[in-house]
């Protein structure tokens, strides 16, 4: 029986600096059907050049260029070019750890009822590669209490999740246009439409931090 395609969406500007480190997180999947959409917000350093190289080693990665409109409107555009069963996002400077996509495409499979995966991820600060710091707030929820601390706050992560296309497709995805909270729309949108989350307790992902200074 064939495994189900995977489509990955990583929205990316100015991003040269970790798209690279980024990108081979995804080669290096114990899953291997998947494609790699990279949408490009007009970047003004090497994005453009970085994904192009990928793209030309190896035909599942994908690279499209857009105005910069936000980084909603990158994922709602990669889920349009998306033509697999599943989507997962990865911005363009974290890292997907190597059986993110294996782990959480077995647990969908065999929960058809569920339309979200989501699943632990760690922090680690930007020059200290070997520290990380696990992200407290991802706990299992479901029904109204998902839909009340869906409201209250943002604990799933987009880097955590693994979604059904088909849910997208029926209650739509991002909110454009929003400067902070569009991850925490689209939860608050598909736990109000029922759509069924599941807590997977595996770590996936690492989620990059960056300082903003050194004192």
């Amino acid at each position: 029986m064939p495994k189900p395609l995977v489509s990955i969406v990583i929205p990316a500007y100015n991003a040269e600096k970790y798209l690279e480190q980024t990108i081979q997180s995804v080669l290096d999947q114990t899953y291997s059907n998947w494609e790699l959409i990279v949408v490009d917000a007009d970047s003004e350093d090497d994005t453009a050049r970085v994904a192009k190289t990928f793209v030309a080693r190896d035909k599942r990665i994908f690279y499209f260029l857009r105005e910069r409109d936000g980084i909603a409107s990158g994922r709602n555009a990669g889920i349009e070019k998306a033509r697999g069963k599943y989507i997962a996002f990865l911005d363009a400077d974290n890292i997907f750890l190597p059986k993110k996509l294996e782990l959480q495409v077995d647990y969908l499979e065999s929960h058809h009822e569920c339309g979200v995966c989501y699943s632990k991820i760690l922090h680690f600060y930007d020059g200290k590669p070997d520290i990380f710091y696990e992200n407290k707030n991802e706990k299992p929820f479901n029904g109204e209490d998902l839909l009340r601390e869906c409201l209250r706050r943002n604990f799933i992560n987009v880097l955590s999740v693994l979604v059904r296309k088909s849910v997208f497709d029926a209650h739509g995805a991002f909110k454009q246009g929003w400067q902070a909270c569009d991850e925490q729309y689209v939860w608050v949108n598909l736990a109000y439409h029922r759509v069924v989350f599941s807590y997977l307790d595996e770590v996936v992902g690492f989620l990059r931090l960056h300082r903003t200074s050194d004192s």
